[in-house]
């Protein structure tokens, strides 16, 4: 049985004593939490910003500034509901945890916390990118297991909840990434099908 003061956020088994079968349900309770922070400061040129990225381990990073702290390395993870920040990372910054969040990624399953940062910009002020206000993120311990695959310290992860405000490009031949204001980007589009043969996409 489920122990509810079990600290796991895995329990091995529970009892189940009903279940319904296509209820309809709000979507909403499903939604990343909402974050007050909306709008987008554009740091060089309004609508449009090109950032560097590094590709390695085959995933793309990029420099991310938490709190106006110096940037570090996140990872643009396009697969990823929120934005998540390293606990070990964000104690260093001073981030407060505040209620508790149920997190599940590439090495299982996790017990972590959200918590409201005052800033985060992606890119350099000096250069180009993009900076955002009182933006709630989640706080989870990445752990030594995964900066040994990835092959240095992930202090986070860019998820959808900050990438959903863009038109995202990434150039893997130039290594740039490039935001772009939804209203301001071209409307002229190219549809290029795609068929799902064994669980892999191929172009057709």
């Amino acid at each position: 049985m489920w122990d509810e003061h079990d600290a796991s956020p895995t329990p091995d088994h529970f009892a189940v004593d009903s279940l319904w079968v296509n209820e309809p349900f709000d979507p909403g309770l499903f939604a990343s939490p909402a974050s007050r922070g909306q709008s987008v400061a554009w740091l060089k040129t309004k609508g449009i910003a090109r950032i560097p990225f590094r590709y390695g381990t085959r995933h793309v990073w990029i420099k991310v500034s938490v709190n106006g702290a110096p940037p570090a390395d996140f990872l643009l993870d396009t697969g990823a509901g929120m934005t998540m920040i390293d606990r070990s990372y964000a104690e260093k910054l001073g981030l407060v945890p505040d209620e508790p969040l149920a997190v599940e990624g590439m090495g299982g399953a996790d017990a972590g916390s959200l918590s409201k940062l005052s800033s985060l910009r992606i890119g350099s002020a000096a250069t180009d990118g993009v900076a955002m206000q009182d933006l709630k993120v989640g706080l989870v311990d990445f752990g030594e297991e995964v900066e040994a695959v990835m092959w240095r310290h992930m202090a986070g992860l860019i998820g959808y909840d900050v990438l959903e405000r863009f038109v995202v490009e990434v150039d893997y031949d130039n290594q740039v990434v490039t935001l772009r204001d939804p209203r301001r980007s071209p409307t002229k589009a190219v549809v290029s099908p795609w068929t799902c043969v064994s669980s892999a996409a191929s172009h057709s």
